[in-house]
């Protein structure tokens, strides 16, 4: 989500590059006082030259207009500046930009059991730079089946409500909903219910996300037993260049069993286009998760105001 920088060495979130270190607001707040109350004195004793004050009105007003540009870009630079676009187990703390839109792709192969597979689509958009909107479809195969059934579609809102590239911290609440779709052997029909929590910071040489959801799959079927679940992603990475590496691992609850996960990812941006290539290899650790998958996502962003372009 968003514009992914693109340096020649490593960028860490929350430390701008070419940037000097901050004043704090009050010792800037006081140069420009102070820089006002001299060049107010220094005009009044500029015909006497006497005053000391006169020698020092150039530095502090420099010093004043200093703090003064270093405020325009903390005003500018208050987003944080994301690596990558998308985590395969995990929510991402990082919003789509206000009119931008990204289109993402998804296979998932091993994902509930050695043959079974999971492709999904997912558009997003942002309106404006905190509050987004999307809509995912996800169809899957079970062993020994040619097609895939229509396994999910759901709608999606997601805010980030605090960022600053400052300190590197960011935090994200958001809220899907699952429309129901058709039964399967081992599930019935459900509205599904799923509140979720963001938090990221940037530790100077990697990047971590947590991600928390709660599952509440509510039988559409009169008499049907709600089922409650959830599952906490931690992932980890860093950017290089074209290339981030990313490391998650993730659990997930619910009546019956609890699959916990390693996975090891790559993320590729090949060309100057905004078009990423991800790929992601699960391992299973205990007996509830398969014990190897292949992920692998195409993510391509754009401005909305492009569709409209003749």
């Amino acid at each position: 989500m968003g514009q992914v920088a693109r340096a020649n060495r490593l960028v860490f979130i929350g430390r701008p590059r070419n940037r000097a270190m901050s004043r704090p607001p009050c010792v800037r707040a006081l140069a420009c006082l102070t820089a006002s109350a001299i060049a107010l004195s220094s005009s009044i004793f500029a015909a006497e030259s006497t005053s000391p004050l006169v020698a020092l009105s150039p530095t502090l007003m420099r010093y004043a207009a200093e703090a003064e540009h270093e405020d325009d870009e903390d005003n500018d630079d208050e987003q944080i500046t994301p690596y990558i676009e998308e985590l395969f187990l995990g929510k991402i703390v990082y919003p789509q930009e206000a009119g931008e839109v990204q289109l993402t792709g998804g296979y998932f192969h091993g994902d509930e059991g050695p043959d079974d597979s999971t492709s999904l689509f997912e558009i997003e958009y942002g309106i404006t730079d905190q509050l987004q909107i999307g809509v995912e479809a996800a169809t899957h195969s079970a062993r020994g089946e040619s097609f895939q059934d229509l396994q999910q579609c759901s709608v999606e809102v997601y805010c980030n409500f605090y960022s600053d590239r400052r300190t590197g911290g960011a935090y994200g609440v958001g809220f899907e909903f699952g429309l129901p779709v058709e039964a399967t052997a081992d599930e019935p029909r459900a509205c599904v219910y799923e509140p979720f929590f963001v938090a990221y910071q940037d530790y100077h040489a990697f990047a971590v996300n947590l991600s928390a959801a709660l599952e509440i799959a509510d039988p559409v079927v009169r008499g049907g037993e709600t089922d409650v679940g959830g599952d906490v992603t931690l992932a980890g990475f860093r950017r290089v260049d074209k290339v981030a590496t990313i490391l998650e691992a993730n659990v997930e609850f619910d009546s019956e069993e609890s699959p916990l996960r390693l996975a090891p990812g790559l993320y590729w941006r090949p060309f100057e286009v905004p078009l990423d290539l991800a790929v992601s290899l699960p391992i299973g650790l205990n007996g509830d998760a398969p014990n190897l998958g292949a992920y692998a996502l195409v993510i391509y962003e754009f401005p909305a105001s492009a569709l409209t372009r003749r």
